[in-house]
């Protein structure tokens, strides 16, 4: 199953076992959307999916739940359809709404950046523009009309941290990404807009580091963090490198951020074409390759890079 959000403010779920399975020579070129939901009113942004395992009292027959939120602040819950039992659009209303779970039409003041669903629990992080990191608690069943709750918080002073200067709103850091951490499964890490990387205790709600490398660009966006990621099997960076028309090509912009799924590091491909790896136990960078084989990019290329140790 794929999900998929558009700027056309449409969630789209694909069914691809016709796609991935049998001969080639049989396999299906086009498909289908299983259902879509026009519960946005601007760009969806950011999406996160619940597997059965993580999603409490899923119903019988469903794979689990995805959330979607976007540039209008709201967070929806929906119920991730079955490859099995299924069938492609068009759905009457009554199926449409029995995929609906849960809204929140006012979860962030400004537009949701990122979402990730925890792989080992039930909680659901969202980034937003407003300078927060939000954590929810996901349920499902006829327990509760409250699919989605509020648990936390997380917040970055500029000027409580050292790494705080560069771009704020009212005070606080503006997160771009957020990641769990296996290694400490009751960590997360964000990424924001200076090129600061926070590791968070979200039970919590406390800071418990902020680091960035010596040589990021603070002025502006110059450092901003767009995406943090986690990658289970190996790391692998993928660098999709923007047109001066959004991102000024002389940034320490980091692109692509990867953890490690056993050991605490961070590796981190940056707009200057340096791949920094952080120690998130001492904080700071230390390794810098600059093997102009690795960290040249082009523009609207897209370039795959995997380290060994």
């Amino acid at each position: 199953m794929l999900v998929s959000g558009s700027e056309d403010c449409t969630v789209k779920v694909w069914n691809l076992s016709s796609v991935a399975s049998g001969p080639p020579s049989q396999r299906a070129t086009e498909v289908d959307s299983v259902v879509t939901m026009r519960t946005h009113t601007q760009s969806v942004l950011a999406l996160a999916v619940f597997s059965s395992e993580n999603y409490p009292d899923c119903l019988p027959g469903k794979s689990g739940a995805f959330a979607s939120a976007g540039r209008d602040g709201a967070l929806h819950l929906f119920q991730l359809p079955s490859i099995e039992n299924d069938k492609p659009e068009p759905h009457t209303y009554e199926e449409y709404e029995g995929v609906k779970l849960h809204s929140i039409k006012d979860a962030h003041d400004d537009a949701v950046w990122d979402l990730h669903a925890h792989p080992l629990s039930n909680v659901l992080f969202s980034a937003g523009a407003d300078g927060v990191v939000r954590t929810w608690g996901v349920t499902s069943g006829m327990s509760t009309s409250e699919k989605l709750t509020l648990q936390g918080e997380l917040r970055c002073a500029t000027k409580t941290n050292t790494n705080g200067t560069g771009p704020n709103n009212q005070g606080f850091l503006v997160p771009t990404s957020v990641q769990s951490m296996l290694t400490d499964p009751k960590t997360c890490v964000v990424g924001y807009t200076n090129g600061s990387i926070a590791q968070f205790d979200f039970a919590a709600e406390r800071v418990i580091q902020l680091t960035r490398a010596i040589d990021v660009d603070t002025k502006g966006r110059g450092g901003q963090v767009n995406k943090v990621s986690l990658n289970y099997i190996v790391i692998v960076i993928i660098v999709v490198k923007l047109t001066a028309l959004f991102i000024d090509l002389t940034a320490c912009v980091i692109l692509k951020l990867t953890v490690h799924p056993t050991m605490p590091i961070a590796i981190a491909a940056h707009q200057d074409r340096k791949i920094r790896m952080y120690d998130m136990r001492a904080g700071k960078t230390n390794v810098d390759d600059k093997d102009p084989k690795l960290i040249l990019i082009h523009d609207i290329n897209v370039s795959l890079f995997q380290w060994y140790r």
